[in-house]
């Protein structure tokens, strides 16, 4: 249902935080030289094209086949443009030359420009990956706009997006959710993204705002789609070609030593990758005065392969396996604990073009995923969660007419549970007498969904967007003889409910110019939360079972603009996002009583007032995304060459709970990004090199009980009694980082990086360690093929 009462918030609001945005003025200078970039975007002079950095490239993904690409180089650091068909339903248009030739899948859950899509996006192209090198894959994304990286281990990272993250995120691998209904870390992504081998992944795609009608629960926040690379030898005209790659990293702040191996091949029919990753990561040494951070260290050993049969002609079939493997994964605030963390996941897709004059596209795909989280803690305790999860869905695309395209499809999810919640695990207690104690009942979640998407050319320049979703969920918990609940009561959680959800969208996209687009849209996510299990005593009374409550709602409202040409690209955006029945605990009944004799004393004590779950709570978040890349010969023609980019961007939010008026928990500082590129024009010597420089205010709009307990604002999270960094929250900083690379030979490459140049001790925003200090990283890549 779509609550008109959102617009009126969004107006209410403004008055409520004018104050803090005259707080935030001074950042509002660093738009000048993103608007300096945007004036370039009318400049005549036209740079060389190889020159050119574009945000995104094209690709061949997630399955999708889109437009004959552009002939790239083999090189880590070089670009490359080209032209593509158009496929946004405007008929056989070739796109401006200037375009950098980009599809998306993500968004649309088919190949689109992304000029044509009314939402904000943030794509990673697979030079960004090479250059940048990082051992966990959402680092690639820390220099960004839309998307702020947090810090849990030193060996993987955690996305928020616009307030929103771990289980409020959809996490995908070429389109598959390796997400679980549960959500792992409930608001925080913990070790989620752990699971994930940066080696193998092409691109990144994120859709920035709610996004259920494409892809059900949990995408309350947005969704990102880690795209698998494919063989780079492509299919042959005749006969079998073999190639191989190996690539070796170190990085000096962890003395870490990574590295990958490959072997790749294509004959005419079928093509295949398969690939080794080793990672061994010791204590990261903080940046200045902070020293060696014990313990933070990990190990990765990982292995991977994608093989793809050309049926026919116009069909495809691709399979895949990734075997995730972490061991003695550190968590700094957390010295007790060792982790490790495990993922097994396999997918088989067979799509098919043009197999009737009915549908342009039929795509059928299974996917089925092990996750297995383990804790050791130092007093011989053991625990585990574990999930299963398997998955089917069947898409079609259907021309309606010349201007008309419509996209639906159903989709089928098992998620199975034990302890599925990964802060609480299924426990082996070893002190004398080997004892296994769950901390839920086995669980399985059900859900059959159901969308239709449409995208209407009205007139040359007008582009409706609409789609409806409605899922269903079945919840089943198991209690057996290992489940020893709180309260004593297994009885109490032994039960099956029912939900389901209705959610939509609509958008526009508007052509100002061939190279300008306006777009707006309304959005709405949704999550369904799992259950409390157990009857739980706390300070303030007793909290009792809940089953299945109504799902949390997104309603996101949206406009921007969008713009490439030859000499500039870029996007702008503002939102507001409006929330409805979060989960709160307030005073309530049990079995006809409003309190629960929990210590069988017939007495009713002060604790034992009688609390229950209620989807009672509001929130909102708004705010505002900047970015943009411009040619710097397009703006001083007579002092650079084509060589030369700069890039830049501003993203800033506010948020507020408003049940509990205090601020929503995953908003960020104000942050601005500066870059300024260099690339030889000669694509053989594939040289290039890069400044970026990352300012971040001081971040204080942090929840009172959180700013007292969490270990992320003391001076050592380690110890409770080190005191704040500071009374309000964290300092702001501004780091520097220049990375560059060049060919040694034809097969060769060398990748090299100063992170962190000034040895800056800071401390970003939901991290609980501080950030290492200078980090010196060399990578040596060999290939042939």
């Amino acid at each position: 249902m779509i609550h008109i009462s959102s617009s009126i918030k969004a107006t209410l609001c403004y008055s409520r935080c004018r104050n803090r945005i005259r707080k935030a003025r001074p950042f509002f200078g660093l738009l000048l030289p993103v608007l300096l970039m945007a004036a370039g975007c009318a400049s005549p002079v036209t740079p060389h094209p190889e020159s050119l950095s574009p945000l995104v490239l094209f690709q061949d993904v997630g399955g999708q086949k889109p437009p004959a690409a552009p002939v790239q180089d083999k090189a880590a650091g070089s670009r490359a443009t080209g032209n593509v068909q158009d496929q946004t339903g405007k008929g056989d248009k070739t796109l401006p030359e200037y375009t950098s030739g980009v599809m998306v899948v993500t968004a649309s859950r088919v190949a689109e420009d992304p000029l044509e899509i009314p939402r904000s996006l943030t794509v990673v192209d697979p030079e960004e990956i090479r250059g940048k090198n990082s051992l966990s894959i959402v680092d690639s994304l820390d220099d960004r706009i839309g998307v702020w990286v947090e810090k849990r281990t030193s060996t993987t990272s955690d996305p928020v997006v616009r307030g929103l993250a771990g289980g409020n995120l959809v996490a995908l691998m070429d389109g598959n959710t390796i997400s679980t209904f549960w959500g792992e870390g409930g608001f925080a992504g913990d070790d989620m993204y752990g699971k994930i081998d940066a080696n193998t992944i092409e691109r990144i795609e994120v859709l920035r705002g709610p996004a259920s009608v494409q892809y059900g629960s949990n995408a309350l926040g947005g969704v990102l789609n880690f795209i698998t690379r494919s063989s780079p030898i492509d299919y042959t005209s005749e006969g079998i070609r073999l190639g191989g790659r190996a690539k070796g990293s170190y990085g000096s702040a962890a003395k870490e030593w990574r590295l990958r191996t490959e072997v790749f091949g294509a004959t005419p029919a079928f093509k295949f990758i398969a690939g080794y990753t080793s990672n061994d990561v010791n204590d990261v040494r903080g940046g200045r005065g902070v020293g060696v951070q014990n313990p933070t260290g990990g190990e990765d050993e990982n292995f991977d392969g994608k093989f793809q049969w050309k049926a026919t002609d116009n069909s495809e079939a691709t399979f895949s396996v990734q075997n995730i493997h972490r061991t003695h994964v550190k968590r700094f605030y957390r010295p007790t604990q060792n982790n490790q963390n495990f993922r097994q996941g396999y997918s088989a897709t067979y799509r098919i073009e043009n197999p009737t004059s009915f549908w342009d596209e039929v795509k059928a795909n299974l996917y089925s995923q092990f996750k297995d989280d383990r804790r050791y803690w130092d007093n011989g305790t053991r625990g585990r969660a574990r999930w299963w999860t398997y998955t089917g869905d069947l898409q079609m695309v259907t021309p309606l007419c010349k201007n008309n395209r419509l996209t639906y499809g159903v989709g089928v999810h098992r998620d199975y549970g034990e302890s599925p919640d990964d802060e609480q695990f299924t426990r082996v207690f070893t002190n004398g007498v080997k004892e296994k104690e769950k901390a839920s009942p086995d669980t399985i979640w059900d859900n059959a969904g159901i969308f239709v998407m449409d995208r209407w050319q009205v007139l040359d320049c007008l582009t409706l967007t609409g789609g409806l979703r409605y899922d269903y969920f079945r919840f089943d918990a198991d209690p057996d003889q290992h489940y020893m609940p709180p309260g004593g009561r297994p009885d109490l959680d032994d039960f099956t409910d029912r939900e389901s959800s209705l959610t939509g969208g609509v958008g526009f996209v508007v052509e100002v110019d061939p190279a300008v687009r306006v777009f707006g849209n309304y959005s709405r996510g949704f999550r369904m939360f799992p259950p409390h299990f157990g009857v739980t005593q706390h300070a303030w009374g007793v909290l009792v079972p809940s089953q299945l409550l109504d799902p949390i709602t997104a309603d996101n409202f949206e406009v921007g603009t969008k713009w490439r040409t030859e000499a500039c690209q870029g996007s702008a955006a503002v939102y507001y996002t409006n929330f409805d029945n979060f989960q709160n605990i307030v005073r309530g009944t049990f079995m006809g009583q409003d309190w629960f004799d929990y210590n069988n004393d017939n007495i009713r004590q002060l604790d034992e007032d009688v609390f229950v779950t209620k989807g009672n709570g509001d929130a909102y978040v708004y705010g505002v995304e900047v970015e943009a890349e411009v040619s710097l010969q397009s703006l001083f023609p007579d002092v650079f060459g084509p060589e030369w980019t700069v890039g830049g961007g501003f993203m800033w939010n506010f948020g507020r709970d408003i049940t509990r008026d205090e601020p929503f928990r995953h908003t960020h500082p104000a942050r601005g990004l500066f870059k300024i590129r260099w690339d030889d024009t000669d694509p053989k010597r594939g040289l290039w090199w890069e400044f970026t420089a990352d300012v971040v205010r001081h971040f204080d709009r942090i929840q009172a009980n959180r700013q007292a307990t969490d270990p992320t604002y003391r001076n050592d999270p380690q110890n409770a009694a080190s005191g704040h960094i500071r009374p309000d929250g964290l300092p702001g900083y501004t780091v520097y980082d220049i990375r560059g690379g060049f060919n040694i030979t034809d097969y060769a490459s060398i990748t090299l990086a100063v992170e962190n140049l000034s040895d800056k001790k800071y401390r970003p925003a939901h991290s609980r360690w501080d950030a290492s200090g200078i980090n010196f990283i060399a990578s040596l890549d060999i290939h042939y093929y």
